[in-house]
């Protein structure tokens, strides 16, 4: 939920639970669909196909999303969403051993969008950063643009 009330949902089930399923609630109760582009640079297929795994508002009037490419196995991003607009913020490009491993070993800067381990599926703004955990034994915290 955004600070002036606007609520996005999610759907539940896998089979509803792409970003084209998302619905936007206005502080009035109106019920919309996402807007989203047709593409983003940076993310494989659709922007639509990705299946959403958490959402976060930016603090202003947008959102942050956690998104997979389940359908191709080759996506996992966090994308920001405002005004019909998407912006990859991170992406993962984990090898096949960091995928199955539950630690990750980064301790210098790395690019955000190759970060070399699978992602953590929750995620929060707050204070110009993002931070991901949940489901590794790791955190991802990386700072963000609000608005």
């Amino acid at each position: 939920m955004a600070p002036d009330g606007t609520t996005y949902l999610r759907g539940t089930r896998s089979s509803s639970a792409t970003l084209a399923a998302v619905r936007v609630v206005s502080p009035q109760g109106k019920a919309s669909a996402l807007t989203l582009p047709t593409s983003i640079p940076g993310v494989n297929g659709r922007p639509a196909d990705l299946t959403t795994t958490w959402l976060a508002s930016d603090g202003a009037d947008g959102f942050y999303v956690h998104a997979v490419q389940l359908s191709t196995g080759n996506g996992d991003y966090v994308l920001h969403l405002h005004d019909g607009t998407a912006t990859l913020v991170l992406s993962a490009k984990p090898t096949v051993s960091d995928a199955k491993s539950e630690t990750c070993e980064v301790h210098d800067p790395v690019d955000a969008t190759s970060f070399p381990c699978v992602l953590p599926r929750a995620l929060t703004y707050h204070a110009g950063q993002l931070t991901l955990a949940g489901e590794k034994s790791y955190v991802v915290r990386l700072p963000a643009k609000q608005g």
